[in-house]
């Protein structure tokens, strides 16, 4: 009896041929969402920019196509007018896919350059160039993993996701923050989790679609 192991993939497509595999696909742009909202409200200069990788991978598009509308959604919500710069890592070499990190570096410090204090980054080793870069700058980062000098981190809790599965619970991943500077304001750790409930209960959407159009 039994159906045998199942395993758990991210963002894998479900398949007739492979019946005990579980996608869990997190909500990339929801996630990026909270980074752009946070930025917003944390730039001085009223200017942000994200580190991407191409924007030919869908998690990566939704990721910081999610970054931009946190932007402009607090805007919107705060009169403000902080400009969000997100640079896609577009026609570099396939080889570097997720582990160019001097394009990272090279591309943080021209939006520093151009005026950007906060700097958001997605895609493994390519996204962690930029924020070392960033904060040898001394500019502030939110990563979608623990980076260096990181102010936050905004990622998809796997284990949580994992545990549901195994106990046979609805899935609902979930997004974690985390402060990851001492003194980061205790009324904005508020103000994002208060961001993530209304997205998770679709009170808040982002309008970002699935993939590139």
């Amino acid at each position: 009896g039994g159906v045998g192991p199942v395993f758990v993939g991210v963002n894998q497509p479900q398949s007739e041929s492979r019946p005990n595999l579980v996608s869990v696909t997190f909500p990339e742009d929801q996630m990026g969402f909270v980074a752009g909202a946070l930025a917003a409200r944390i730039s001085e200069t009223q200017i942000v920019g994200a580190v991407c990788e191409t924007s030919g991978i869908d998690s990566m598009w939704r990721y910081c196509e999610g970054f931009r509308a946190g932007v402009t959604f607090t805007n919107e919500l705060l009169g403000t007018n902080v400009k969000a710069s997100v640079v896609y890592r577009e026609d570099g070499d396939r080889e570097k896919l997720f582990r160019d990190e001097a394009w990272g570096a090279e591309t943080a410090q021209g939006l520093i350059k151009r005026g950007a204090d906060v700097i958001f980054a997605a895609g493994g080793l390519t996204g962690r160039g930029a924020l070392q870069a960033a904060a040898e700058a001394g500019v502030q980062t939110i990563g979608s993993e623990s980076g260096p000098g990181g102010v936050t981190s905004v990622l998809g809790d796997a284990s949580s996701a994992v545990r549901q599965i195994l106990q046979q619970e609805p899935l609902s991943p979930k997004i974690k923050f985390i402060p990851l500077d001492q003194t980061f304001p205790e009324h904005l750790t508020r103000e994002m989790g208060l961001l993530r409930s209304a997205l998770q209960s679709g009170e808040v959407k982002t309008n970002v679609t699935l993939s590139k159009p």
